[in-house]
């Protein structure tokens, strides 16, 4: 009797016992939300916090709750493993996507192992309880870690530095554009440590041990224990698990004289994975990392010397996972083929480079330090070759999520070609029929009619604006592109706006509008007019080319002033009549009281853009358009929801909406004000608020206007 299929449905079993018990939601997690104080023990090692602030993230099992939280903490402080700590924050309630096609907190949260994310504002709520909790062999782990990690900040500057670190260490940050050079070069995952890493250091740690002329099966074993334990100290992601439990299900086959599968050693990895935390199976470099290894099997019968094999390899794993790759990231890259070609071997010299000096430093610092030269020289040259791939024409172009069935063909595509020697006739034409269904869906999708409706979508960029119109007929204007990157920032032009836009199918704009030039409108733009093809950028007057190279902008998209008189007619029955600044208004010092403020008419549809227009702008549209033509069923609430003063109640009383949009996130001035959102309900308008509701969508057609937000 065959019981292999009885053995893996016992396994498929306690799997989804052990995930049900440990991810299934409590009843009443009782999770406070707002200004909360927090006690428990750091059950993770510190990493540091993203943006414009220094910090570190760690994990925390509370004591309160029955469960972990993210938490950030201000600053350096001085917190390792096994603390137990007190800190006192906002908890924030996590949500869904904010944007269309934008990230799920929930998910994200979910896969960490997390129920929500505090945040520490300062240094004085937070404080050391006790030392040395947890379990002691991963304090000594995490430990070594540290004492690298400082080996690395003491020898090489940034960015050499945060890319050391992530190729030698895992996990880290890493400035916006070096991480961007890598990911259009098509070399991304060259910074998580995956199979190729984790060989060579076995390689290094089995040549170390035969040294010492210990048995074979010694050398196999002990170099399964110290992979197990780097493991660890490099995070244990994904792509670093799989790769250590592949390489030590092949040393445990090598001891006992058995030859190892590829695809059990590759189901053993995914099952042990998964029983761990079964949210992984959403993570992007789970799902890569262990289709870029399947494709890579399915190759070994490939012919020819070892160039073409080489390069075959990287073509094929390219192909292979495109789809999935477009899916999570929007990119795609035809020059990786070549790159991964060059740059996947020198990897193995920085991590040579990298390990003797690791080792080295650890032992003597100036030898260490001679190593240090080395290490960042082999680093430097890799981000250059990074950025000269990635500059190429046709390197690189920014694509739209693929549908469901364009993700199903790729893969069909991939397991079809890994069992084409099994194929047999009549499972072919099963396989034909399956492709030419997919072939009818996309040629559909091609000659899929423009659309008919006028949509407006506001974004939640925080404390900013940024809106696209799309007309009917396919037209296009982005109006504002929230904050950029500017010191180490969040960047909302390539975090929101632009993955928005691919999510949209957009790759060409007609034309983008910066109502004035504070850096929380226009700042985004930025990286918009550098990842689109943009027609035309259009302003109030304020912004020059010259002003734009004094920021650093390296784009020649023709430039177009604005004022009030002038039409813009994107067609398909849409107009926009500019309302403000008037035509040769002399420079004002306050750049709000010169925003654009502008009306949009589609049938009998009307929404008004108010820009950041204060007192004495709203004033002027009140008094030069005495008529209907400010009107409007859709307000967006001027300047975040400021408070005017008593014109806001004259300007109300005139435009008259039905719906008032106040785009807001988190800042220090208070705003939306209490005084403008009750005046805004007085004048019957319902008031949306982006910083709680996530985006704003309106979509105007025949059968009337339809609006929904993101978050219910």
């Amino acid at each position: 009797m065959n019981l292999r299929p009885v053995f893996w449905a016992a396994v498929g079993l306690i799997a989804g016992i052990l995930a049900w018990h440990r991810f299934a939601p409590s009843p009443d997690p009782s999770i406070p939300y707002g200004n909360v104080s927090v006690q428990g023990v750091v059950d993770s090692f510190p990493v540091p916090s993203g943006g414009p602030r220094p910090g570190i993230t760690v994990r925390l099992k509370c004591d309160e709750i029955s469960g972990n939280l993210l938490v950030r903490l201000p600053g350096a402080v001085d917190v390792a493993y096994g603390d137990k700590i007190a800190a006192a924050g906002t908890m924030e309630r996590p949500a869904g996507p904010r944007n269309p096609g934008g990230p799920d907190e929930k998910l994200v949260l979910k896969r960490k192992g997390a129920l929500g994310r505090l945040t520490v504002k300062r240094r004085d709520d937070f404080r050391i309880l006790e030392r040395g909790g947890g379990s002691a062999f991963l304090r000594r782990i995490f430990r070594v870690r540290k004492s690298l990690e400082e080996i690395i900040d003491r020898e090489l500057p940034p960015p050499e530095r945060d890319v050391a670190k992530l190729i030698l260490l895992g996990g880290g940050t890493l400035d916006p554009k070096v991480r961007d050079s890598f990911a259009k070069s098509g070399t991304a995952h060259l910074l998580a440590i995956s199979g190729g890493h984790v060989a060579f250091i076995a390689g290094i740690i089995g040549a170390a041990l035969t040294v010492f002329r210990l048995p074979r099966r010694a050398v196999f074993g002990f170099t399964i224990l110290l992979l197990a334990m780097y493991c660890v100290m490099a995070g244990s992601s994904p792509s670093v698990l799989r790769a250590v439990i592949m390489i030590g299900i092949h040393l445990a086959g090598l001891a006992l004289n058995r030859e190892p599968e590829l695809s059990t050693s590759l189901s053993w990895a995914a099952l042990c994975i998964l029983c761990l935390n079964p949210m992984e199976l959403y993570n992007p470099g789970f799902q890569l990392s262990f289709l870029s290894v399947f494709i890579l099997g399915s190759l070994d019968g490939t012919g020819g010397n070892v160039f073409f094999r080489a390069a075959a390899s990287s073509a094929f794993v390219w192909l292979g996972t495109m789809a999935v790759a477009a899916y999570h990231f929007q990119i795609f890259c035809p020059v990786s083929i070549f790159s991964n070609l060059v740059l996947f071997p020198y990897l193995g010299v920085v991590l040579a480079c990298g390990a003797a000096f690791l080792a080295l430093g650890s032992v003597s610092g100036p030898a260490g330090g001679v190593l240090g030269g080395s290490l960042w020289l082999s680093v430097k040259a890799l981000l250059a070759m990074s950025r000269w791939f990635s500059s190429l024409p046709f390197a690189w172009f920014h694509v739209s999520p693929p549908a469901s069935w364009e993700i199903a063909g790729s893969l069909l595509l991939a397991f079809g070609w890994a069992f084409r020697s099994g194929l047999g006739r009549k499972n072919i034409w099963i396989f034909t029929a399956a492709l030419l269904a997919l072939n009818f869906s996309a040629w559909s999708a091609v000659f899929r009619a423009a659309p008919e409706d006028l949509r407006v979508t506001f974004l939640d960029v925080g404390h900013g604006d940024a809106a696209l119109l799309e007309f009917p007929g396919g037209g296009t204007l982005l109006v504002d592109g929230g904050a950029g990157g500017d010191g180490g920032s969040w960047d909302r032009g390539g975090n929101v706006v632009g993955p928005f836009l691919r999510y949209r199918g957009i790759h060409r704009l007609d034309g983008v509008l910066a109502t004035h030039p504070h850096y929380d409108h226009y700042g985004g733009l930025e990286t918009v007019l550098e990842d689109f093809n943009v027609d035309r950028f259009f302003h109030n007057g304020d912004i020059s080319r010259e002003f734009l190279r004094a920021k650093g902008w390296k784009t020649e998209t023709p430039l177009a002033r604005l004022s009030a008189g002038d039409r813009l007619l994107s067609g398909g029955g849409a107009d926009i009549s500019v309302l403000h600044p008037p035509k040769g208004e002399a420079f004002h010092k306050s750049p709000n009281e010169r925003s654009i403020v502008f009306r949009l008419e589609f049938g009998d549809f009307s929404a008004l853009f108010a820009g950041d227009a204060e007192k004495r702008a709203l004033r002027n549209v009140i008094q030069n358009f005495p008529g209907a033509e400010i009107r409007a069923d859709v307000l967006k609430v001027p300047h975040h929801g400021s408070d005017p003063g008593p014109v806001l109640d004259e300007f109300l009383d005139r435009v008259r909406p039905g719906i008032a949009v106040v785009s807001e996130g988190k800042n220090p001035f208070g705003l939306p004000s209490a005084s403008v959102l009750f005046r805004l309900r007085k004048a019957g308008a319902r008031t949306v608020q982006t910083g709680i509701s996530g985006a704003v969508t309106l979509e105007a057609g025949r059968d009337g206007t339809r609006f929904r937000t993101m978050l219910k």
